[in-house]
């Protein structure tokens, strides 16, 4: 298809964004489909919603599980697990060497836990798109009493689906 003239061909003219015609270069309204060139285009404005927020406290939730549960593995102690029955000879292995595993599942937990309130507080913010979404797995991962494990999953979802108001 060939470019429509619709205005005088002597004169300067610039097309319409809007309808392709030509039109004068100094008109500010086109005259066949009414687009107005003194508003500046320019990209739309994002979307706001709630779903960023919403997602942000889950996984902020779910940090906070993590750290609870993180430092309930660093209270516990060889004593503890006596009390709840453990036999040391049924798995061949020690208080101590329990212990010790038991510390160190915590330390991670715990890191698990920061990373994961981390994410939440940018999730919130809207800034950091990207460790919105690893603290939303590492919430996940933190596990945070089981629940905190779902709070991460549905967290992660809902923040993932609101990429665009980041």
């Amino acid at each position: 298809m060939g470019q429509m003239y619709d205005a005088d061909p002597s004169k300067p003219g610039r097309q319409c964004v809007t309808c392709g015609r030509t039109i004068d270069w100094n008109a500010n309204v086109c005259m066949y489909c009414g687009h107005d060139f003194r508003v500046p285009m320019g990209p739309p404005p994002k979307k706001r919603s709630s779903k960023p927020v919403v997602g942000g406290i889950l996984i902020l939730l779910a940090g906070v599980l993590a750290l609870a549960m993180g430092a309930m593995f660093l209270a516990f102690d060889a004593t503890d697990f006596e009390a709840y029955g453990y036999d040391p000879a049924t798995y061949d292995m020690s208080l101590s060497e329990l212990d010790s595993i038991v510390g160190v599942c915590g330390i991670i937990v715990l890191i698990l836990g920061l990373v994961a309130v981390l994410g939440g507080v940018f999730a919130i913010m809207r800034k950091g798109f990207a460790l919105a979404i690893i603290g939303g797995i590492c919430g996940m991962i933190g596990i945070g009493f089981a629940i905190g494990a779902v709070l991460g999953l549905i967290g992660l979802i809902i923040v993932g689906l609101s990429k665009e108001e980041f």
